[in-house]
């Protein structure tokens, strides 16, 4: 028992000659300083409306990325989306549910998506969005970064979302010729066989051309 006492005594003896966090400013400067990165870094941007186009989906991107990480529900992603509104950008949203009688049950990231695009996105916009998706080919990408590009542009082409066979024939066309042809063969039915037999197709060219500098 005297044993433990003395173990006791010790402890808060240590504890007592270790500063206090109050008492080390410079201490707690940077704790608050790497906190207020931290806040800084993880809050959901805002979104004024002074910036069309490429400004507006990189604002809806990272949108996109605070949901991800904070793993959130449709209903959830609209309330916040909201709540970064300012200025003219949060009038209209105010005037927009009245408009449509949106109770707040209603409303759904993809429906505020919808709206939010069509109002701050201009029809040039997605013009040249449609021309880079049309013209678009693999050329020196790999399948992947071919794959990333396309899909991101496809999204500004919602005529063809739900046409799977198009999106198909599309994204074979555009496939370097060796690789293109030899899944063509294979008749895929799904954008997601499409990929893998393209990228399976690439590795073997790669280790072909490898073995041949051998």
């Amino acid at each position: 028992m005297d044993g433990i006492k003395q173990e006791v005594r010790r402890v808060g003896e240590v504890q007592n000659e270790i500063p206090r966090a109050e008492e080390q400013p410079d201490y707690r400067a940077r704790i608050e300083g790497e906190l207020a990165k931290d806040l800084k870094r993880i809050a959901p941007p805002k979104f004024d409306g002074k910036t069309i186009g490429d400004g507006v989906e990189a604002w809806v991107i990272e949108m996109e990325k605070y949901f991800e990480l904070h793993n959130m529900s449709n209903e959830t992603k609209a309330v916040w989306a909201t709540y970064q509104l300012t200025g003219e950008v949060g009038t209209w949203w105010d005037n927009e549910k009245s408009k449509k009688k949106l109770q707040p049950g209603d409303i759904t990231w993809e429906l505020f998506l919808k709206s939010f695009r069509k109002r701050w996105l201009p029809l040039l916009f997605f013009d040249k969005k449609m021309t880079k998706f049309q013209n678009l080919t693999q050329g020196g990408m790999a399948v992947t970064q071919y794959w990333e590009k396309f899909t991101n542009l496809l999204k500004y082409v919602p005529q063809y979302q739900m046409d799977e066979r198009f999106r198909i024939r599309k994204f074979i066309s555009g496939l370097r010729t060796h690789i293109g042809s030899e899944v063509d063969i294979h008749n895929p039915f799904t954008m997601e066989e499409v990929f893998v037999k393209a990228t399976k197709q690439e590795q073997k060219l790669q280790q072909l051309a490898n073995f041949r500098r051998m």
